[in-house]
């Protein structure tokens, strides 16, 4: 018996294949990618294809359960000088795959380095999403209402509809919150930077990220919630697939019942298998290590029907799906 898992947006060490899906490219205008071993590159940019990020201090590209993400201290950043970006934009959406290791620092922004008063920056603060808009007049803040666990991944997006604004955490959209002034990416003065994992002004950087962030992507307008469920559902499918494959066999000379399956995932702790007897619920049995693709549940009564599923367990990324379902009778 096999289970056919859903296609997913990463495959190991590349890049975000839905986020390149022709439906999706409609009014992409910036997609920066970590790649291993050299910097992010900057695609479907006004100012070119594959225009890479400089690294400012110590900022690396480390492989984690999301595969190559940007690692941040606080102290350092990801920068790409271009001037005046997308000054037309009223409306857009900025999405972010992020895992924070404190809450309270800016994740993505715009700005011009010369003034303290023109930026739009993306940022977590007392653990809810937010977003900061100043274009040389008062600031234009809006919180979100869904936490960020630190040390979980979270797809993380802001949208403007050129009024109002919208926040979306793993795939859920939250109430319209805040106003917008209708600038957004909009500038009255040259903006000359995008920055991944901080924001510069003429008083300096501050506010640096403080985790890891993977993929950032914005575009043009306010992509819808099904748009974002989906995009969230491939993260996670990708990231953390479940088992499948998942088989029985009888042996003996006591009743043992043997399971195998196939690990499809690379990051979890280990594996929880479950049973229930005849027409009951499902529990825990046992547990085995990561990697483990079989098991042998000994001394199994006689007299009844037994069907089991197994999943794959992580602290920082949750349970995957169940498998597919195996039963015996004894």
């Amino acid at each position: 018996m096999r289970l056919l898992s859903p296609p997913g947006w990463l495959t190991k060490y590349q890049s975000p294949i839905s986020l390149l899906r022709p439906k999706m490219r409609k009014g992409l205008i910036g997609l920066w990618l970590p790649s291993v071993g050299h910097m992010g590159n900057l695609m479907w940019d006004t100012s070119g294809y594959s225009n890479n990020l400089a690294y400012v201090g110590d900022t690396e590209t480390v492989i984690s359960e999301a595969g190559p993400v940007w690692a941040f201290d606080g102290s350092d950043y990801s920068r790409k000088a271009i001037a005046q970006w997308h000054p037309d934009d009223h409306a857009g959406t900025i999405l972010h795959w992020i895992r924070t290791a404190t809450t309270g620092s800016r994740i993505f922004g715009s700005s011009d380095e010369a003034h303290t008063d023109r930026y739009l920056n993306t940022f977590i603060n007392a653990g809810k999403l937010g977003v900061h808009q100043r274009n040389a007049d008062p600031s234009t803040i809006a919180n979100g209402t869904s936490t960020i666990t630190d040390n979980v991944w979270h797809m993380t997006s802001v949208s403007s509809t050129g009024s109002a604004y919208r926040f979306n955490v793993d795939g859920e959209f939250e109430a319209t919150q805040g106003t917008n002034n209708g600038d957004w990416f909009a500038d009255v003065s040259t903006r000359d930077n995008i920055i991944v994992g901080g924001l510069i002004r003429s008083s300096g950087f501050d506010n640096g990220f403080v985790g890891q962030i993977g993929p950032v992507a914005v575009w043009s307008y306010p992509l819808s919630g099904p748009v974002l469920y989906s995009l969230a559902n491939d993260f996670w499918n990708a990231m953390f697939r479940r088992p499948s494959r998942f088989n029985r066999k009888v042996s003996g000379p006591t009743t043992t019942i043997r399971l195998d399956w196939t690990d499809n995932s690379e990051h979890e702790d280990g594996f929880s298998i479950e049973r229930k007897t005849d027409a009951g619920a499902f529990a825990e049995i046992d547990t085995v290590a990561a990697g483990v693709e079989t098991y042998n549940n000994v001394n199994v009564p006689e007299g009844h029907t037994y069907t089991y599923r197994v999943k794959a367990t992580s602290t920082p990324l949750g349970d995957s799906e169940y498998s597919n379902e195996a039963a015996e009778t004894v």
